[in-house]
């Protein structure tokens, strides 16, 4: 795909950043997100796009991704059995991939399916990691029912290691936590979301560290970020092999 020169400069903006000496352009990674409805066969009927600030001034991307996405195949959430029309989210990660001057290809990194944080609660900052500047990242699973409301809150196991001061402060905010489930022929479903909870302080006036609110899980080349959450075992299911897949 060849895209305007008019969305150079955008483009050129968001990979150099900071390195805007560089002359080359570095591939700019997106995370964008689709409220999306398939019919009982797995066809999408429907793609609403979530805002996405960073993908703001490039519609054109999303434009591509839209017409790609129709045509992606799923399976359906059940209901004794039969498929049903089925609402989920669809995250999918991509990265522009610079061709030489104006040109860019899209190429999909991964997709997923599943619910969604609808609304967090920050942790409270232990006294004692705020008093010895502690920092770090607790990656949590959460188990919600059918309205969203969560049953359990957990340490997910093989993460890496948090003080467990932090990860207690992690895991009593989640509880009060709620989610946005699939719906499936009309009904929420209950399901499992993991994603980093993070902490970071520093003394007064110092240069913000360069922290990592980032998450790899086991299987998956794309890390979770901080605000975004991995469905375990969601109710919509993608068929079709898009990791790697350039537009």
């Amino acid at each position: 795909m060849r895209l305007p020169i008019l969305l150079g400069l955008p483009l050129l903006a968001l990979a150099c950043g900071a390195q805007a000496a560089e002359t080359t352009p570095q591939p700019v990674k997106l995370t964008l997100e689709w409220n999306l409805s398939i019919d009982a066969q797995g066809h999408v009927t429907r793609l609403d796009a979530v805002e996405n600030p960073r993908a703001s001034p490039l519609p054109q991307v999303r434009e591509k991704l839209d017409q790609a996405i129709r045509g992606w195949r799923f399976t359906p959430g059940t209901i004794d059995g039969q498929g049903e029309p089925t609402n989920t989210l669809l995250v999918v990660a991509v990265a522009l991939l610079p061709q030489g001057g104006d040109a860019y290809r899209i190429r999909v990194d991964d997709a997923r399916t599943g619910g969604r944080i609808a609304k967090a609660v920050p942790p409270h900052y232990p006294y004692e990691a705020v008093h010895n500047y502690t920092s770090g990242m607790v990656v949590v699973r959460a188990e919600y029912d059918a309205s969203g409301r969560v049953t359990s809150a957990t340490l997910e196991q093989g993460a890496p290691a948090a003080p467990t001061s932090l990860t207690k402060a992690a895991i009593d905010a989640v509880r009060h936590w709620t989610f946005q489930p699939e719906r499936v022929g009309g009904r929420g479903v209950a399901g499992t979301d993991v994603f980093p909870v993070c902490f970071s302080v520093m003394p007064l006036g110092a240069k913000p560290p360069a922290t990592n609110c980032n998450w790899t899980p086991p299987g998956h080349a794309i890390a979770i970020g901080e605000g975004q959450a991995l469905a375990l075992g969601p109710a919509t299911q993608l068929l079709t092999e898009v990791a790697g897949q350039t537009l």
